[in-house]
Protein backbone atom coordinates (compact mmCIF):
# COMPACT_ATOMS: atom_id res chain seq x y z
CA UNK A 1 0.00 0.00 0.00
CA UNK A 2 0.80 3.81 -0.53
CA UNK A 3 2.70 5.16 2.22
CA UNK A 4 0.68 7.14 5.37
CA UNK A 5 0.94 10.86 4.56
CA UNK A 6 0.16 13.30 7.54
CA UNK A 7 -3.00 15.77 6.58
CA UNK A 8 -3.23 18.91 8.54
CA UNK A 9 -5.78 22.08 7.52
CA UNK A 10 -6.81 24.83 9.49
CA UNK A 11 -10.48 25.52 7.38
CA UNK A 12 -12.84 28.48 7.84
CA UNK A 13 -15.90 30.00 6.08
CA UNK A 14 -17.90 33.13 5.66
CA UNK A 15 -21.57 34.51 4.94
CA UNK A 16 -22.32 37.97 4.03
CA UNK A 17 -25.80 38.88 3.61
CA UNK A 18 -28.17 41.76 3.21
CA UNK A 19 -31.77 42.25 2.38
CA UNK A 20 -33.79 45.03 1.78
CA UNK A 21 -37.75 45.04 1.52
CA UNK A 22 -39.36 47.80 -0.89
CA UNK A 23 -43.24 48.34 0.08
CA UNK A 24 -45.18 45.70 1.32
CA UNK A 25 -44.64 43.01 -1.38
CA UNK A 26 -41.19 43.20 -2.73
CA UNK A 27 -37.70 41.90 -1.03
CA UNK A 28 -34.17 42.52 -2.66
CA UNK A 29 -30.91 40.26 -1.23
CA UNK A 30 -27.35 39.30 -1.89
CA UNK A 31 -25.56 36.67 -0.22
CA UNK A 32 -21.56 36.05 -0.28
CA UNK A 33 -20.58 32.68 1.25
CA UNK A 34 -17.35 30.14 1.47
CA UNK A 35 -17.83 26.63 1.72
CA UNK A 36 -15.27 24.07 2.36
CA UNK A 37 -15.01 20.47 2.16
CA UNK A 38 -12.20 18.66 4.35
CA UNK A 39 -9.47 16.50 2.66
CA UNK A 40 -9.09 13.53 3.77
CA UNK A 41 -7.08 9.80 3.18
CA UNK A 42 -7.28 7.62 0.37
CA UNK A 43 -6.86 4.97 2.43
CA UNK A 44 -7.03 1.76 0.02
CA UNK A 45 -4.13 3.73 -2.27
CA UNK A 46 -1.25 1.77 -3.78
CA UNK A 47 2.32 2.85 -4.77
CA UNK A 48 2.29 5.66 -6.71
CA UNK A 49 -0.92 6.77 -5.91
CA UNK A 50 -1.56 9.91 -3.55
CA UNK A 51 -2.28 8.92 0.03
CA UNK A 52 -4.19 11.89 0.80
CA UNK A 53 -6.25 14.66 -0.67
CA UNK A 54 -6.43 18.38 0.10
CA UNK A 55 -9.73 20.48 0.78
CA UNK A 56 -11.53 21.70 -2.00
CA UNK A 57 -13.18 25.24 -1.43
CA UNK A 58 -16.49 26.93 -2.89
CA UNK A 59 -17.14 30.80 -2.83
CA UNK A 60 -20.96 31.10 -4.04
CA UNK A 61 -22.32 34.97 -4.72
CA UNK A 62 -26.08 34.94 -5.17
CA UNK A 63 -28.63 38.12 -5.72
CA UNK A 64 -32.39 37.53 -6.08
CA UNK A 65 -36.02 39.16 -5.06
CA UNK A 66 -38.61 37.89 -3.47
CA UNK A 67 -41.99 38.99 -4.56
CA UNK A 68 -45.60 38.12 -2.77
CA UNK A 69 -48.94 39.16 -3.90
CA UNK A 70 -51.81 40.66 -1.71
CA UNK A 71 -53.28 37.95 0.91
CA UNK A 72 -50.32 36.03 -0.16
CA UNK A 73 -52.07 33.52 -3.05
CA UNK A 74 -49.20 34.09 -5.46
CA UNK A 75 -45.64 34.34 -4.77
CA UNK A 76 -42.66 34.98 -6.95
CA UNK A 77 -38.39 34.48 -6.22
CA UNK A 78 -35.70 34.63 -8.45
CA UNK A 79 -32.65 34.85 -8.41
CA UNK A 80 -28.78 34.65 -10.27
CA UNK A 81 -25.94 33.06 -8.79
CA UNK A 82 -22.26 32.27 -9.49
CA UNK A 83 -19.99 29.37 -7.93
CA UNK A 84 -16.35 29.47 -7.87
CA UNK A 85 -15.05 26.21 -6.84
CA UNK A 86 -11.05 25.54 -6.11
CA UNK A 87 -9.02 22.50 -5.59
CA UNK A 88 -11.71 20.07 -7.26
CA UNK A 89 -11.53 16.81 -5.30
CA UNK A 90 -11.98 14.10 -8.22
CA UNK A 91 -12.26 10.29 -8.12
CA UNK A 92 -9.40 8.75 -10.06
CA UNK A 93 -9.48 5.10 -11.25
CA UNK A 94 -6.52 3.07 -11.68
CA UNK A 95 -7.50 -0.09 -14.31
CA UNK A 96 -4.53 -1.68 -13.39
CA UNK A 97 -4.72 -1.96 -9.89
CA UNK A 98 -8.65 -2.28 -10.04
CA UNK A 99 -8.71 0.92 -6.95
CA UNK A 100 -9.97 4.57 -7.05
CA UNK A 101 -8.55 7.34 -5.36
CA UNK A 102 -9.51 11.02 -4.82
CA UNK A 103 -6.87 13.75 -6.24
CA UNK A 104 -7.31 17.77 -6.34
CA UNK A 105 -8.21 19.06 -9.78
CA UNK A 106 -7.72 22.47 -10.70
CA UNK A 107 -10.92 25.26 -10.93
CA UNK A 108 -14.56 25.03 -11.53
CA UNK A 109 -17.36 27.31 -12.16
CA UNK A 110 -21.08 27.44 -12.70
CA UNK A 111 -23.70 30.49 -13.11
CA UNK A 112 -27.11 30.25 -13.67
CA UNK A 113 -30.60 31.59 -12.98
CA UNK A 114 -33.76 29.85 -11.38
CA UNK A 115 -37.26 31.01 -10.68
CA UNK A 116 -39.84 29.33 -8.81
CA UNK A 117 -43.33 30.34 -7.99
CA UNK A 118 -46.04 29.32 -6.01
CA UNK A 119 -49.87 30.37 -6.86
CA UNK A 120 -53.01 29.13 -4.88
CA UNK A 121 -56.42 29.98 -7.05
CA UNK A 122 -58.67 28.69 -4.53
CA UNK A 123 -59.47 27.32 -1.10
CA UNK A 124 -56.95 23.90 -0.86
CA UNK A 125 -55.02 23.81 -4.21
CA UNK A 126 -52.04 24.95 -4.62
CA UNK A 127 -49.81 24.75 -7.88
CA UNK A 128 -46.26 25.49 -7.61
CA UNK A 129 -43.36 25.79 -10.90
CA UNK A 130 -39.66 26.08 -11.20
CA UNK A 131 -37.14 26.46 -13.41
CA UNK A 132 -32.95 26.76 -13.43
CA UNK A 133 -30.60 27.11 -16.14
CA UNK A 134 -27.22 26.15 -15.58
CA UNK A 135 -23.77 26.49 -16.76
CA UNK A 136 -20.90 24.68 -15.12
CA UNK A 137 -17.41 24.20 -16.52
CA UNK A 138 -13.85 22.87 -15.46
CA UNK A 139 -11.53 26.49 -16.07
CA UNK A 140 -8.62 24.00 -15.56
CA UNK A 141 -8.18 20.40 -16.29
CA UNK A 142 -8.93 18.17 -13.83
CA UNK A 143 -8.12 14.39 -13.40
CA UNK A 144 -9.84 13.05 -16.70
CA UNK A 145 -11.84 16.10 -17.40
CA UNK A 146 -10.13 18.90 -19.47
CA UNK A 147 -10.54 22.84 -19.35
CA UNK A 148 -13.94 23.97 -20.77
CA UNK A 149 -15.35 20.59 -19.87
CA UNK A 150 -18.92 20.39 -18.65
CA UNK A 151 -19.01 19.28 -14.43
CA UNK A 152 -20.63 16.08 -14.08
CA UNK A 153 -24.00 15.85 -13.13
CA UNK A 154 -24.73 19.43 -13.83
CA UNK A 155 -28.28 19.54 -16.62
CA UNK A 156 -28.36 22.77 -18.05
CA UNK A 157 -31.88 22.79 -17.75
CA UNK A 158 -34.40 22.05 -15.18
CA UNK A 159 -38.02 22.59 -14.31
CA UNK A 160 -40.97 21.50 -12.13
CA UNK A 161 -44.55 21.43 -11.62
CA UNK A 162 -46.65 20.20 -9.00
CA UNK A 163 -50.42 20.19 -8.06
CA UNK A 164 -51.87 19.47 -4.46
CA UNK A 165 -55.84 19.66 -3.29
CA UNK A 166 -56.57 19.50 0.13
CA UNK A 167 -60.53 18.95 1.12
CA UNK A 168 -62.00 17.80 4.47
CA UNK A 169 -64.80 15.02 3.64
CA UNK A 170 -66.13 13.84 6.84
CA UNK A 171 -64.18 13.71 10.00
CA UNK A 172 -60.95 13.47 7.85
CA UNK A 173 -58.95 15.04 4.81
CA UNK A 174 -58.32 13.96 1.62
CA UNK A 175 -54.91 14.98 -0.72
CA UNK A 176 -54.18 14.50 -4.00
CA UNK A 177 -51.21 15.13 -5.53
CA UNK A 178 -48.94 15.09 -8.74
CA UNK A 179 -45.51 16.51 -9.29
CA UNK A 180 -43.67 16.28 -12.46
CA UNK A 181 -39.66 17.08 -12.67
CA UNK A 182 -37.81 17.34 -16.14
CA UNK A 183 -34.06 16.99 -16.14
CA UNK A 184 -32.04 18.11 -19.44
CA UNK A 185 -29.25 15.65 -20.34
CA UNK A 186 -25.95 15.47 -18.45
CA UNK A 187 -22.65 13.94 -18.70
CA UNK A 188 -21.45 11.00 -16.21
CA UNK A 189 -17.57 10.01 -14.77
CA UNK A 190 -17.90 6.95 -16.58
CA UNK A 191 -16.14 5.17 -13.58
CA UNK A 192 -18.83 1.89 -13.09
CA UNK A 193 -20.94 2.34 -16.03
CA UNK A 194 -20.09 2.06 -19.95
CA UNK A 195 -22.33 5.88 -20.57
CA UNK A 196 -20.85 9.01 -21.08
CA UNK A 197 -23.95 10.62 -21.25
CA UNK A 198 -27.39 10.78 -19.77
CA UNK A 199 -30.20 12.01 -22.07
CA UNK A 200 -33.03 14.19 -21.10
CA UNK A 201 -35.69 12.65 -18.07
CA UNK A 202 -39.05 13.13 -16.74
CA UNK A 203 -40.16 11.71 -13.48
CA UNK A 204 -43.74 11.90 -13.01
CA UNK A 205 -45.22 10.62 -9.34
CA UNK A 206 -49.16 10.56 -8.05
CA UNK A 207 -50.45 10.29 -4.77
CA UNK A 208 -53.94 10.42 -3.05
CA UNK A 209 -54.72 9.49 0.31
CA UNK A 210 -57.26 10.22 3.16
CA UNK A 211 -56.17 10.80 6.65
CA UNK A 212 -58.78 10.34 9.82
CA UNK A 213 -57.32 11.13 12.98
CA UNK A 214 -53.87 9.74 13.18
CA UNK A 215 -54.50 7.42 10.55
CA UNK A 216 -53.57 7.78 6.90
CA UNK A 217 -54.03 5.45 3.77
CA UNK A 218 -52.71 6.16 0.40
CA UNK A 219 -52.14 4.78 -3.22
CA UNK A 220 -49.16 6.21 -4.87
CA UNK A 221 -47.67 5.87 -8.35
CA UNK A 222 -43.54 7.19 -8.39
CA UNK A 223 -42.10 7.52 -11.31
CA UNK A 224 -45.22 6.54 -13.29
CA UNK A 225 -43.59 6.84 -17.08
CA UNK A 226 -40.98 4.38 -15.80
CA UNK A 227 -37.93 6.60 -16.87
CA UNK A 228 -34.51 4.85 -16.74
CA UNK A 229 -31.91 7.15 -16.08
CA UNK A 230 -29.28 8.00 -14.09
CA UNK A 231 -29.49 10.16 -11.86
CA UNK A 232 -25.98 10.92 -10.31
CA UNK A 233 -22.30 9.14 -11.18
CA UNK A 234 -20.59 10.83 -8.37
CA UNK A 235 -17.56 12.57 -8.86
CA UNK A 236 -15.65 12.51 -4.96
CA UNK A 237 -17.49 9.20 -3.80
CA UNK A 238 -15.54 6.38 -5.32
CA UNK A 239 -17.29 6.25 -7.93
CA UNK A 240 -20.67 5.47 -6.98
CA UNK A 241 -23.70 5.52 -9.62
CA UNK A 242 -27.50 6.15 -8.64
CA UNK A 243 -30.19 4.82 -11.01
CA UNK A 244 -33.43 5.92 -10.43
CA UNK A 245 -36.44 3.82 -8.59
CA UNK A 246 -38.86 2.11 -11.45
CA UNK A 247 -42.22 2.36 -12.14
CA UNK A 248 -43.69 1.77 -8.57
CA UNK A 249 -47.36 1.33 -7.59
CA UNK A 250 -47.91 0.70 -3.77
CA UNK A 251 -50.75 1.13 -1.05
CA UNK A 252 -49.57 2.67 2.53
CA UNK A 253 -51.01 2.84 5.93
CA UNK A 254 -49.40 5.55 8.54
CA UNK A 255 -50.19 5.01 12.11
CA UNK A 256 -49.07 8.16 14.35
CA UNK A 257 -49.16 8.28 18.26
Amino acid sequence: RGTRDDLSETLTTFRLSAGQSVGDHLYLYAVVADGVRSGGFNLLADEGQPATFESDRIRSYEVGTRWRYPKKRLSVSAAAFRLDWDDVQIDQFDDAEVTSFLVNGGEAKSEGVEVEARWRPAAGFTMTGSATALRARFEEGAGVFEAGERLPNTPERTYALSAQYRRTIGAGEAQASLSYRHVGESILTGLQIDQERQPSYALLNVRTSYGLGGLEAAIFVDNATDEQAVLMSALQTRGGVFFDTPRTVGISFTARY
